[in-house]
């Protein structure tokens, strides 16, 4: 439920089931497989959730290697369901990164 999703329960979300949200890849170079994976992405038709996708790859920039030239692609299904939150999320994410 939004929610899980937002923090506001006390209950952790299943990102995936909750949220909607999926990992497809964590730290390539590998682009062109990349590129493979997100074509084979069905259309979720469900909210979009990008201030919590932002927030998320945030918190996996604490697993990367502090010399690394650091760049978050994100790829989203439409518009998010706060773009407040979404800008904010942006914003912090755009301080460890380069966001894309």
């Amino acid at each position: 439920s939004y929610t899980k999703c937002i923090g506001a329960s006390s209950e952790a979300p299943d990102m995936k089931k909750d949220c909607g949200i999926e990992w497809i890849s964590h730290f390539t170079n590998d682009t062109k497989s990349l590129v493979k994976e997100v074509k084979k992405l069905p259309f979720p038709a469900a909210t979009t959730l990008t201030s919590v996708a932002l927030a998320e790859a945030g918190q996996e920039l604490v697993n990367g290697r502090e010399d690394a030239n650091t760049v978050v692609l994100v790829v989203t299904d439409g518009f998010p369901l706060s773009q407040e939150r979404t800008k904010t999320a942006a914003e912090k994410l755009m301080e460890k990164a380069r966001v894309i």
